[in-house]
Parts: structure tokens; sequence; C-alpha cells
């Protein structure tokens, strides 16, 4: 992984909260806010403080060491955001983990050790409802009460293992469930806003000529005489996982067209994988291949 810097012109961050996509982001919030205290005014008061100009301001501008410890802030502070958008938050720190195998074989024959895993699991579900008051908890413990074959209780205790390792999500069953609200965080946060305003700039402040991830292909913009055509935008900590990093600038990372729509994607790279802009190599193409249909590829070290 290439690391990288991002030299801002002049002025940029003065221009930035000017812009029409800040003012927009502005605005975006008074009006979410003002349906919220419409609809509860405890939760309004109670999340009264993700809804000013400061908040999106530090989220904007947050520098790439304090990304980590800002999510954490947000989805400790604030644990129902993270059971819709990231349970693994909410997950990660309860007896929710068991042997695949060694159930997945004994599915059939030996009942009492599945329904042994369904008890554990919905008193672990349990402290979670009761302590981060999550609904995706409920739901799951719900499903897994009215469950009686051994192979749906696999099933389900299958689900809910993923989401306590962080590789599944909230079920678009569930999601409907939570204030209406969580989802007009994408109007606040308008990455299409940002990109069309300043996605030039903040590509060309980065100074790269490779993508850092796969330190292989180009991500130099290339002007032509009608289109501008510009490399991907990458979202390091992706957005359907943090939505309100969104607009991050230190959370956009210029990459190629495969690193970020085939490789990547929306995996969330929260605990398992250095930040560009924090670590990594020198800015420049380490080896080149040759693929070969029958042999090992060749390797060219540069």
């Amino acid at each position: 992984m290439v690391k990288f810097k991002y030299y801002f012109p002049t002025g940029f961050q003065k221009k930035l909260k000017n812009s029409n996509f800040f003012k927009n982001a502005l605005s975006q919030q008074k009006i979410v806010y003002a349906e919220m205290k419409k609809q509860c005014q405890i939760n309004a008061n109670f999340y009264s403080s993700l809804f000013s100009e400061s908040f999106l301001l530090s989220l904007v501008f947050c520098p790439p060491k304090s990304l980590s410890k800002k999510i954490n802030e947000i989805y400790e502070n604030f644990p129902l955001l993270a059971d819709r958008f990231n349970p693994y938050f909410n997950f990660r720190s309860y007896d929710l983990n068991f042997d695949v195998s060694l159930i997945k074989s004994k599915t059939d024959t030996d009942k009492n050790i599945v329904l042994a895993l369904k008890d554990k699991f919905i008193i672990e579900l349990d402290k979670i409802l009761n302590e981060k008051s999550s609904i995706l908890a409920k739901y799951f413990s719900v499903e897994l009460k009215k469950a009686t074959s051994p192979l749906k209780i696999y099933h389900i205790c299958c689900r809910i293992r993923n989401v306590h390792v962080g590789t599944s999500v909230t079920p678009k069953s569930v999601r409907n469930i939570y204030p209406l609200w969580f989802d007009k965080l994408e109007k606040i946060f308008n990455y299409e806003a940002l990109r069309t305003e300043f996605g030039q700039v903040i590509i060309e402040s980065s100074y790269l000529k490779i993508c850092p991830y796969c330190n292989k292909r180009d991500v130099e913009i290339t002007y032509g005489k009608y289109v501008t055509a510009r490399p991907d935008l990458d979202h390091f900590y992706p957005k359907s996982r943090y939505p309100f990093l969104a607009t991050t600038l230190y959370n956009l990372v210029p990459s190629c067209g495969f690193c970020n729509q085939k490789f990547k994607k929306s995996k969330d790279t929260y605990m398992k994988n250095m930040h560009p802009l924090l670590a990594g190599t020198r800015n420049y193409k380490v080896f080149s291949f040759v693929p070969l249909l029958d042999e090992p590829p060749i390797i060219f070290l540069n």
C-alpha cells in the first residue's frame, strides 16, 4: 500500500465552508432535526449534538489519525446508530461465538448441543438489548425463541455470529424499525455533492500517480477537450457502515476502479487494514508481473 498526504491549496478549508455543498449540509441538518423534534422531543434532545455546525465541521475535516477515535465516540455514545449501520460495535464484546464445524456436524444428531447454544445466545442477546437498547438483538432473540428445529437454530446462530465478528450488517427486514431520520443522514453527508464540487481538487491534492491499494494502476486525472476523466474516490471506512464519514476528506482515497469497485467495495477496514494516509510504502511501483496460463507469473521487482 502506498502512503500519501493531501496538500490542499491555500484557502481550501474556507472555500469548502462557504460552498454550496456545506450550506446544503447545514440546511439538511436543520430539516432533519426539525422533523425529529416533531416526532419525539426526548430523542431530539438526546441526539442534539449530532446536529450542530461544529459537529459537521469536525467530521469533514477530521484528521486521519482521529478517524477510528471519532467512530468509537459516535457509536459508543449513540449505540442505536451502530445497531442500524454497523452492529458489530454493539455485539463485539459479548459471548456470541461458537465452533461452527462442531455444531454443523451435529445439527441432526445431537439436539441438546444446539439447544444449549440457543439458550446461551438468548442470554447474551438479552444483555445487548438491556445494555445497548439494541433492536437487532431483540429481533434475533425473538427469532431464536421461536425456532425449534436444530437446523433453524443453527442458521440463526450463524447469522448472529457473523454480526459479532463484523462480516454481516443489519438485515433489510429489520432496518425499517429504526427511526426514519437514520436514512436521511446521506442527505446531510452528501458524498455526491462533495465530489461534484470538490472531487477534482481532492484528487489533485493527493499528488498520487498510481493507486495506493494495488500500487499498479494509474489514478491520474485525464483532461479531454469536452470530458475530464477522474479516478474513483474510495471511502476507506465505507459510507454504508459509517454514513457520518461519507464526506470526511481524510476518509477519501483516490483509487483505481478495480480496487474500489471489484475488490474492496464496501468491506469494512476498521480493524484489519492500515490507512494509506497513515502507513504504507513510498509512491512508486514496487513490482510488475506478467501472468502466464500454465506457469507461475513472471515477477519483476522495480
